[in-house]
């Protein structure tokens, strides 16, 4: 077996080698022989390290980057692109409405058009309506397909985030009702390194790697649970979290098809979001003197946002922290003096101020039930 040395351990070692032979002795800094045993042993040096390193980028546990996908590549099992964000009208997501009268009255065409842009107040995210949407003369809201304008995880929104569009017309207002979760990066190495790993046994098919991988498979998926026997021999529960907090029937539907490919016809495979917990909360803002009145709504929503993306980076299973939500709160906005948090509601019921932990395959979700669950007066 080969061990990795330095230069200066293997100078080290061939001064001793010439000590112990007798031959060469003096062996004194500045040295005719010490310089040369110096040079030949950076150069040796530098020769181990690339051994070392190429040696290291030939197996899957240490491989990186390009060499990585070599070796991927070798066993038949590719990197995965990154995904844009998107959702369809059937999840009932992005949703143009009015307050006041009909879509028509403001909207004369009719339909929602092709490319119309969707976007976050800040601009961060934009999304861009698919298809030409109809909507009948007496609608007062309708649904709308989007995608996202660029690829990657820096597109995803939480609940809610979407309130700007292209059409002027300020009437007609636009929001996002669920979370847009699904979009993805290219693959990390880990995820792909533990795929490549577990390439064999996936190919086996009918076995728990195999259907959980296939789910993971899925865009917006960020983790998969089985719960086998679930609903008796032969059952196996496939719980999905998804990336945000709210999984989508697309997404439902995806990792369905892709298990179905690899499950035996023996068994039926439930697949299945977590049990969302609705969540309602409403603040009131103590705002700096200086403070002009102009400002004052953008100042809501920043920390409407704040508490969104909050409650959105919970995950499965784990807690609202009081104390962070409102160091979010506080910190969305230096006009903010202090607040105080009114109401904290729980499906709807009033809740008193307190941490609050999740069970293992619960999620927190803005209440739809609530017309405005985040509210920030």
């Amino acid at each position: 077996m080969l061990l990795k040395k330095t230069a200066l351990e293997m100078e080290a070692e061939a001064i001793q080698e010439l000590l112990q032979g007798g031959v060469l002795t003096n062996m004194t800094a500045g040295g005719r022989v010490r310089a040369i045993l110096s040079v030949i042993s950076k150069m040796n040096g530098t020769v181990m390290n690339a051994l070392d390193v190429n040696t290291a980028l030939g197996y899957v546990t240490s491989a990186t980057g390009y060499f990585l996908d070599l070796l991927g590549q070798a066993f038949g099992v590719d990197r995965r692109d990154a995904i844009a964000c998107f959702v369809l009208k059937e999840d009932r997501v992005v949703k143009f409405y009015v307050n006041t009268g009909v879509l028509k009255d403001y909207i004369p065409g009719g339909s929602i058009p092709a490319g119309t842009t969707v976007q976050t107040s800040g601009g961060g995210a934009q999304y861009t309506v698919d298809q030409d949407v109809p909507f009948a003369d007496t609608a007062t809201s309708t649904y709308v397909p989007a995608t996202a304008v660029g690829s990657g995880d820096t597109y995803r929104v939480g609940s809610g985030m979407l309130t700007s569009s292209s059409i002027t017309d300020a009437n007609v207002y636009v929001t996002n009702e669920k979370a847009i979760s699904n979009g993805r990066n290219q693959e990390s190495d880990a995820n792909y390194r533990y795929r490549i790993l577990n390439h064999w046994a996936a190919r086996a098919t009918a076995n728990t790697t195999a259907l959980k991988l296939a789910a993971l498979s899925t865009p917006g998926v960020a983790d998969v649970y089985m719960l086998r026997h679930f609903q008796g021999p032969g059952t196996v529960d496939v719980l999905i979290t998804p990336v945000g907090n709210r999984v989508t029937d697309a997404m439902l539907r995806g990792a369905e098809a892709r298990i179905n490919e690899v499950a035996s016809s023996g068994d039926y495979a439930n697949v299945r979001g977590p049990r969302y917990v609705n969540l309602s909360l409403s603040t009131r803002l103590d705002f700096t003197k200086d403070t002009p009145d102009s400002e004052k709504a953008d100042v809501r929503r920043a920390a409407r946002d704040a508490q969104i993306e909050y409650v959105s980076s919970i995950p499965l299973g784990g807690s609202l922290i009081l104390q962070e939500l409102r160091a979010r709160t506080q910190e969305a906005s230096d006009r903010i003096l202090d607040h105080e948090i009114l109401c904290f509601g729980i499906d709807n019921r009033p809740q008193i101020l307190r941490n609050y932990r999740l069970f293992e395959d619960e999620l927190f979700l803005p209440d739809p039930e609530v017309e405005t669950p985040f509210q920030v007066l």
